[in-house]
């Protein structure tokens, strides 16, 4: 389990007159060693700043941060840490080429040499660095930079591996590509690895533990799949995924050995099967916040009782998003275009539907 660990962490940043501005607050993580994570959150909720506090860059307020059980004190540098830190814009030094920046990351392990070539061939093989060697970072395009950046940082061989938006400037194959073979050498070195990123199709794809961050706090932590299909909070619900998941205020009960939703507003009633089921008595009325995706909502025309009307559809490539106008509204995924004006039954999948409290009035 020993890794790291993030204690009751705060930290801000002076405003113009000087007046601190929280930026983390009371934030505890624990990241077991060899783990891969990814961040996500909105901007400005703090992820950039808790990777620099991590590798000692900004000092905290107050708080404690340990590896392997040890602290980190805050005047501890990066190198003492035995932590790398790429940031969003690389940091390679622009005076060496790429080869001699890869040198340089491996001159700090002081290696022999024999075992240091054999460590420099083997990042520029898997990051496909040959034809870049000679050149330096001016003459290279921004997704050439942040790859020979990702290559001098795993030159380094830190059991920890701070990356901070490391693919923004890829194109979308190449980020899968070169992330396949983050995934594949952080697991094959035993790294810790936490990355932040904006592309959520990036966090999915590194398959390891995903983290939400809002407003300077841990919203929720835990694998994709779960974050995903069960998340712990409206807000998460909301966040994670291509679309956001659809979160319809209701009614829920039990009765004749089914739960059934009465949507707000007067829309026929729907069977459900919650993943969770709310607390208190189950033939009371209960009021909730039913979550569920856009994909898992079944689409049909109907003559006769409609739960609502078509009033936009959206060709996204997988299928269309049809927008259904009930006193809710409410967006489905469906195989199918449905002109606007069409009245329309809906049908919840049982598998991944999610209860929610009433939001405080």
């Amino acid at each position: 389990m020993p890794g790291l660990e993030i204690r009751n962490l705060t930290a801000s940043f002076p405003d113009s007159r000087g007046r601190p501005v929280p930026v983390l607050d009371d934030l505890s993580l624990e990241i077991p060693e060899g783990l891969l994570v990814s961040i996500i959150g909105p901007i400005g909720s703090g992820k950039t700043t808790l990777l620099r506090t991590i590798a000692g860059l900004h000092p905290p307020d107050r708080g404690e941060i340990l590896w392997n059980d040890s602290p980190l004190p805050a005047d501890l540098k990066s190198r003492s840490r035995h932590v790398s830190h790429l940031p969003c814009d690389t940091a390679l030094f622009p005076h060496l080429s790429v080869a001699e920046n890869l040198g340089l990351a491996l001159d700090w392990r002081k290696l022999p040499t024999q075992e240091k070539r054999k460590a420099m061939d083997s990042v520029i093989a898997c990051f496909e660095l040959e034809p870049l060697l000679p050149q330096k970072p001016d003459a290279l395009s921004s997704g050439q930079r942040q790859t020979a950046g990702l290559a001098r940082s795993f030159a380094s061989t830190t059991p920890l591996l701070l990356l901070d938006e490391p693919l923004s400037n890829c194109d979308r194959l190449s980020r899968f590509r070169i992330l396949q073979k983050i995934r594949n050498l952080s697991r094959e070195n035993g790294t810790t690895l936490i990355m932040v990123t904006h592309h959520q199709e990036e966090a999915f794809a590194l398959d390891g533990r995903m983290v939400v961050m809002r407003a300077g706090t841990i919203e929720e932590c835990n694998s994709a799949e779960k974050l995903y299909h069960q998340p712990q909070s409206p807000f998460t619900a909301h966040f994670v995924g291509r679309h956001p998941m659809n979160l319809i205020k209701g009614r829920i009960r039990h009765e004749d050995g089914h739960w059934c939703f009465l949507p707000e507003g007067g829309e026929p009633p729907i069977i459900v099967e919650p993943a969770n089921e709310p607390e208190g008595e189950p033939h009371a009325d209960h009021p909730v916040v039913l979550g569920i995706r856009c994909d898992d909502i079944e689409i049909q025309p109907t003559p006769g009782d409609a739960h609502g009307v078509c009033s936009e559809s959206r060709f996204l490539g997988n299928g269309w998003m049809i927008q259904v106008q009930t006193p809710q509204k409410v967006e489905v995924l469906s195989r199918s275009v449905f002109p606007e004006g069409t009245r329309v039954s809906l049908k919840f999948s049982p598998r991944h539907l999610v209860i929610f409290p009433p939001e405080p009035s």
